[in-house]
């Protein structure tokens, strides 16, 4: 039983989306704001438990990829509601995205770049100040100035998968 609860808790972040965005429009601040911590939560467990345990997959590895992604993207969504300027970091996402999906169509196989991990800490911290400026405006500043670290971590990422996308179809043509 024990190897089915990291994928279970990486499951929840993906379920989670949907309420997140819908209590933000329904203006649920406080909903939005437990719900999103619990999923957050789960992104520390899952990998906790698969290497505690010794229960890593490379399904549960994908999965978890995919549920990061989702997860920031449908933040995203719920603060661009309230914060339209965070439509352009969704849109960078999104683009991360489909490069990275590309990328692993192409090999078959997911690996994160340094400076990708980097670009999400920033994204998280982003979105967690867009949620605190919510309740108090004078952080609006502070995530403003994550929003454009964010943003250039966004285009360097975008850059860092290209090239390594044309390494990859220079190595799969030969």
């Amino acid at each position: 039983m024990i190897k089915y609860i990291p994928n279970i808790l990486t499951s929840i972040r993906i379920i989670s989306i949907p309420f997140i965005v819908t209590f933000f429009t329904l203006n649920r601040i406080d909903l939005t704001i437990i719900v999103a911590i619990f999923a957050a939560i789960t992104d520390y467990f899952d990998g906790l438990i698969a290497r505690k345990f010794n229960v890593k997959s490379e399904f549960g590895a994908k999965l978890d990829a995919v549920s990061d992604k989702f997860f920031a993207i449908g933040l995203l969504i719920a603060l661009s509601i309230k914060y339209p300027i965070l439509l352009i970091s969704l849109c960078f996402e999104l683009i991360i995205s489909i490069i990275n999906l590309y990328i692993y169509y192409k090999t078959k196989k997911t690996k994160s770049l340094f400076i990708g991990k980097i670009k999400t800490w920033s994204l998280f911290l982003t979105v967690i100040l867009g949620f605190i400026a919510y309740f108090n405006y004078k952080f609006i500043i502070i995530m403003n100035i994550f929003l454009v670290i964010t943003i250039i971590l966004q285009i360097i990422s975008i850059i860092c998968y290209i090239k390594r996308l044309t390494k990859t179809n220079k190595l799969l043509k030969n």
